[in-house]
């Protein structure tokens, strides 16, 4: 556990710096998975989404490409092929007073 915690460590510091200026005032960029757990290990993937809080707008796929263009070059294994990672989601609150 602890080589997977320091392995944490590392890869959170590599995507800071990688990703830094990609989120905005209304979009964050959201891990899971091992890397969220403190567990990431060297066959690991990284779970991500980037959650738009409001609109979407056509900028916010070229800042969702962008994202996968700098993970893809830390030469990290990308999220599975089930399609719920790696993608935009809005954070959108339909409750209805």
């Amino acid at each position: 556990m602890a080589a997977a915690s320091e392995r944490t460590r590392l890869k959170r510091t590599e995507l800071s710096q990688s990703l830094a200026g990609l989120d905005s005032v209304d979009t964050s960029i959201i891990v899971f998975g091992s890397l969220a757990r403190n567990e990431f290990t060297t066959g690991s993937d990284i779970d991500w989404i980037l959650l738009i809080d409001g609109q979407a707008a056509p900028e916010h796929l070229a800042i969702a490409n962008k994202i996968r263009d700098e993970i893809a070059k830390l030469k990290a294994k990308p999220p599975g092929e089930e399609g719920i990672f790696g993608k935009l989601s809005l954070a959108t609150d339909d409750r209805r007073a």
